[in-house]
Order: C-alpha cells, then structure tokens, then sequence
C-alpha cells in the first residue's frame, strides 16, 4: 500500500466538508482537459446539491437515501429558474430531462470519490436517475409522433 493511499485510510474521510471536495473535483476536471462548459455544467449541478443539503454538509451525511429524496424534492418544485429573463414560463414543473441531468453529476462525483479513495465503495452507484419522458411531436397534420422520420 503506497504511503499516500495509507493515510487516506487512516483519516476519518466522513467528517470531510462536501464542499470541500466538490472543489476538489472540480479541480480534477480542469486538470483532466474537460471542456469549460462541462466543468461549469459539473458545478452548477454539484452546486445545486449542495444547497439542498446544506454547505456544511460532511461526506459521511451523503447517501443514496439522500439523493433520492433530492431528486423527489427535484420532481416536487414547480418554478423553472425562477427569476431568470431566459425563461418564457417559469412556472411549471421540471422536466425530467432537466431532474436526469442532475442526477449524473452525483453518479460522476461519487465514482471520482471512490476512485480517489475518500469512500470506501461508490455510494451512489445503485442510484438510478429517472427515466427521461419522450415527448409527443406534432406533425403539421396534427398527428403526434415520437420519432419523426427524416428523408
């Protein structure tokens, strides 16, 4: 076991602030070559989370359990960004699309801490996010489709 991996091991890993560590992350995908857009998408979701939760959220308080209710209270709001000028109707429920999206973060930030070796196992790994609902498009002949066929 390398010296680095050892005190890992010997550190009380639960008592280390989320925020902290979505820092960390973030600093992992900048290092790694990700794109700025993805990075910024990564920590606007990880971000949102971490409101949720509360900023001085500890690792050990962050579990599968706690995601699910997360994406419920997700699946619950009815305002989208409210406040913002770019939305045409900010009432509304979120879509599932939009519920999906946050949920991958998650799923890559508790890999990336497994991996680093700040958990033992992936916590969110039976985490599934929800599925994404298809939406009916109208053809100019009123009739909805699925998925229109290109020619």
């Amino acid at each position: 076991m390398t010296a680095t991996r050892n005190r890992r091991t010997v550190m009380k890993k639960d008592n280390l602030p989320l925020a902290q560590l979505v820092t960390s992350y973030e600093l992992f995908n900048r290092a790694s070559g990700k794109s700025e857009e993805t990075v910024v998408w990564y920590q606007r979701r990880l971000n949102m989370f971490l409101r949720y939760v509360g900023e001085d959220c500890e690792l050990g308080a962050r579990s599968a359990n706690k995601v699910r209710e997360y994406v419920v209270y997700l699946q619950g709001r009815n305002d989208r960004r409210a406040g913002s000028p770019n939305v045409a109707n900010p009432k509304g429920k979120l879509s599932s699309a939009y519920i999906h999206g946050c949920v991958r973060p998650l799923r890559a930030f508790a890999s990336w801490l497994h991996a680093e070796g700040y958990t033992d196992s992936n916590r969110l790994q039976a985490v599934k996010p929800p599925k994404i609902q298809k939406k009916v498009i109208y053809g100019p002949e009123g009739v909805g489709v699925q998925n229109p066929i290109r020619t």
